[in-house]
């Protein structure tokens, strides 16, 4: 997506490169088990578990954005026990008309504990209009009371 071709010495075709977070090490990653597809759509809810903690990922039906008349809003949640208390947490929003909703799609791209606390971490794609959209969601540097906390982004524009 960014034109640069990256070479790794690793075989394995599913690497993930992260760059100035001084609390990463260059290790096996542990990956949570997931349904076979991927996207998230408006009224969905995606179950997972990762090392033994279950994990709801929901998007909501989608409210009108009050300045602008035809322009609607979808939420993405994340809903997980954490030392004994049930927390949600905003993770994004899509913007869109609301009958264009299969235009712009959600993924989840991986599932799993890249920064080896014992908690989910994700990567979610947006995709709208030839405009792709990764974030790094972390769970380590998230603060007290909540799961994740966006981390980086990169947006690629472009057929």
């Amino acid at each position: 997506l960014t034109g640069w071709e990256v070479r790794t010495l690793n075989k394995d075709s599913s690497i993930i490169l992260i760059e100035g977070l001084s609390f990463l090490s260059n290790k096996k990653i542990q990956v949570a088990s997931l349904p076979e597809e991927m996207r998230i759509k408006p009224m969905d809810t995606l179950q997972l578990n990762c090392l033994g903690l279950d994990y709801k990922i929901y998007m909501t039906d989608s409210e009108k954005k009050k300045s602008y008349s035809d322009i609607w809003i979808w939420k993405l949640y994340l809903t997980a026990k954490k030392n004994g208390i049930v927390i949600t947490e905003f993770l994004t929003e899509l913007y869109g008309f609301k009958n264009y909703y299969d235009e712009e799609l959600t993924y989840i791209v991986f599932a799993g504990d890249i920064d080896s606390d014992g908690f989910l971490d994700l990567v979610i794609e947006r995709e709208c209009n030839n405009t792709d959209t990764y974030i790094l969601y972390l769970s380590r540097p998230a603060d007290n009371g909540h799961l994740l906390k966006a981390v980086g982004q990169h947006t690629a524009t472009g057929c």
